[in-house]
């Protein structure tokens, strides 16, 4: 659109491009599950070195889904508890209670217990942790598939791409602590390869089509019709089009 003699482009824009991230991931904690074992998870996750105990007040059945405590004011609002060799997760806390308990988790046996056990927080997957090795991963899959795909993020997630989040997320999680295995450093080297032959248009995701070029640069013409700047001639007192500049 010409405005104010000069001309304004508006680039396309994707009517996904406006959600948030987080509802767009490639990946999900169940994708990682597959390759990495829960315990391994936890300690790539949680970063807590103190962990909160109490004391069972009143006895536990084998269906209760409501866990009374002396004193639960050091225990978080949700997370995994151990009562004798059985492992509980519970979603929310009021006063001194653990509720919405899910028992015998992480393959434990559900099984009774008695008022004055001891009742010991387990570390647990920080699942912000998560989140944020799933996006800065997707966020550099983005940052390499820019150069060929228009509307990012994908919102029909390619197989390959899943595969390649999960691979860098979990490398993320291995950053945060020493360093990957040597393992986990070759698939993730390997995937960022991969990545730089997709910019370069010789590797496929087999994603939606890749950004068509469909401007085929400048031209030379032979004819005086095709001209788009002209000057005008002293002979008969013509004006061109660059007469006006």
């Amino acid at each position: 659109m010409k405005s104010g003699g000069c001309f304004s482009f508006t680039l396309p824009t994707s009517p996904f491009s406006l959600l948030k991230r987080g509802l767009m991931a490639y990946c999900t904690l169940a994708d990682l599950r597959e390759q990495i074992k829960e315990d391994e998870l936890i300690q790539l996750t949680d970063d807590r070195s103190t962990l909160a105990s109490g004391t069972l007040n009143g006895a536990v059945s084998v269906t209760e889904t409501t866990i009374t405590l002396i004193d639960a004011s050091g225990f978080p609002d949700s997370g995994r508890i151990e009562i004798d060799l059985e492992q509980i997760d519970y979603a929310g806390k009021t006063g001194n209670q653990l509720t919405d308990c899910t028992r015998g988790v992480n393959k434990t046996t559900i099984a009774a217990h008695d008022s004055g056990a001891e009742v010991s927080e387990l570390n647990t997957i920080n699942t912000s942790v998560i989140a944020r090795a799933i996006t800065d991963a997707d966020a550099e899959i983005d940052s390499y598939c820019a150069a060929r795909y228009a509307y990012l993020p994908f919102v029909n997630v390619p197989i390959m791409v899943r595969k390649i989040s999960v691979d860098i997320a979990i490398y993320n999680l291995y950053a945060r602590r020493k360093g990957a295995p040597d393992a986990r450093r070759d698939r993730y080297e390997s995937v960022v390869r991969f990545l730089e032959n997709v910019a370069r248009g010789i590797a496929s995701l087999g994603a939606d089509a890749p950004i068509a070029d469909n401007d085929p640069g400048p031209r030379t013409t032979g004819s005086k019709i095709d001209r788009i700047f002209t000057m005008g001639r002293i002979s008969d007192s013509s004006a061109g089009t660059l007469d006006h500049y």
